[in-house]
């Protein structure tokens, strides 16, 4: 398995605009939201990202408490 993977650093609900560009569901996914200050927008992208993950068949796991998630594409699943 490949364990390369992309990192998205977002920094505020308007960067939902580089979702449209990434790779969600090809391949392996590092969304970082540690810089999004607003809890609300923090939800917001989660809201946006998940719909992404449904959407493409794609998991989305928590890497770490501090707003780190990694997206997973259905056919690298174990």
């Amino acid at each position: 398995m490949n364990d390369e993977y992309e990192t998205l650093v977002m920094n505020s609900f308007e960067d939902c605009a580089k979702l449209s560009s990434s790779n969600i569901g090809e391949r392996k996914i590092l969304l970082d939201i540690r810089s999004v200050s607003k809890n609300e927008d923090r939800r917001r992208i989660l809201d946006v990202v998940t719909g992404l993950c449904i959407g493409r068949k794609c998991q989305i796991r928590t890497f770490n408490a501090n707003g780190e998630f990694l997206i997973i594409p259905n056919k690298l699943i174990i």
